[in-house]
């Protein structure tokens, strides 16, 4: 398990803190998230390379991009399989 919490607010709360808290630019979809407005979210910044460190520009840029909250900006299965982290 990637993410452990008791529900999806705990999850949430710790997916931001290691990714950061995303942007309107960096989500667009969030807004058609029923509820979504009623929710506050804690502002985080991103502290992935903390946590896992060590890693090259190419583990991160990989990670990041699988780990988005953007639909339409996170990479597909076939895309990770071509990136440069596995060549």
């Amino acid at each position: 398990i990637l993410f452990n919490g008791e529900g999806q607010i705990s999850i949430i709360n710790q997916i931001l803190k290691i990714l950061g808290t995303p942007d309107k630019k960096d989500w667009p979809e969030a807004d058609k998230i029923d509820y979504f407005e009623c929710f506050d979210l804690p502002e985080y910044n991103q502290t992935i390379k903390d946590i896992i460190k060590n890693q090259t520009k190419e583990t991160y840029d990989l990670l990041l991009k699988m780990l988005n909250p953007s639909d339409s900006k996170r990479i597909s299965a076939k895309d990770a399989l071509e990136h440069s982290y596995f060549k």
